[in-house]
């Protein structure tokens, strides 16, 4: 992933999301070593809250924020907090992480917590 340039015109908004799994916490480490404030697992409808908290017009330019199912993330939601963000002059960037449905159930059998999304075994929650 290449965050947007340093030099771009309008503050740096990122929204990281993707399946449970493929490594938004990870995204969100790499993002706080090059100089983001990460938000982690932030309801949408706190976005414009936390955009308006952050100062990222006056100066603090560089927020992302991770996003997943827990949180009650839909495509709808999702667009109006895009157009919201748009509507105050701000261009965010959604970033989907994806890992194949193996890779995640080995993932989970791993850390042997329980997948966000119940089902009857890990497979099925994702």
């Amino acid at each position: 992933m290449t965050p947007p340039h340093p030099a771009s015109q309008g503050p740096e908004v990122l929204l990281v999301t993707g399946m449970s799994g493929a490594g938004r916490s990870t995204v969100g480490k790499v993002l706080e070593d090059i100089g983001y404030v990460v938000v982690d697992n932030l309801p949408l409808s706190l976005l414009d809250e936390v955009v308006r908290l952050h100062d990222i017009a006056e100066g603090d330019r560089r927020l992302a924020a991770t996003v997943d199912v827990r949180t009650g993330v839909d495509s709808e939601a999702l667009h109006a907090a895009l157009r919201t963000l748009r509507r105050q002059g701000i261009a965010p960037m959604v970033v989907f992480l994806d890992a194949a449905d193996d890779t995640l159930a080995t993932r989970y059998d791993e850390v042997r917590r329980p997948h966000p999304v119940e089902g009857a075994t890990v497979l099925e929650s994702i």
